[in-house]
């Protein structure tokens, strides 16, 4: 595969949510549905307030709590899905893999695929 199909077969797949999940195997992945963080509460056992961010950038100040609840899903959760949960797991090419953003602690969740002529 030449380097500019293999830069464009990248862009597209990356910009539809697939990440990197495996340098060896050149497996990439994505968050293949969007109702995936619960499936990810059940497969952990837990509930989806689990999953929010639990810090507080003040939490040095004397007085202040030491964890506040955020409105973001932490991104090492994402990864997570994406590397054991996701149905929507692909090979590609080595030329292709490297240049797909990893997936560890990246932010991008569930992307809809909007198939033309359906």
């Amino acid at each position: 595969m030449d380097a500019i199909t293999a830069e464009a077969t990248a862009k597209a797949l990356a910009e539809i949510g697939y990440r990197r999940v495996s340098h060896k195997h050149h497996m990439i992945a994505r968050i293949d549905r969007p109702d995936w963080l619960d499936v990810l509460a059940a497969h952990c056992g837990r509930a989806r307030a689990d999953f929010y961010i639990m810090s507080n950038p003040n939490r040095n100040i004397p007085g202040a709590a030491p964890y506040a609840v955020s409105d973001k899903i932490g991104n090492n959760w994402k990864d997570f899905y994406r590397r054991v949960l996701s149905k929507d797991v692909i090979v590609v090419a080595p030329e292709v893999s490297k240049l797909i953003p990893g997936s560890g602690y990246d932010p991008v969740e569930y992307i809809e695929i909007i198939k033309e002529g359906v």
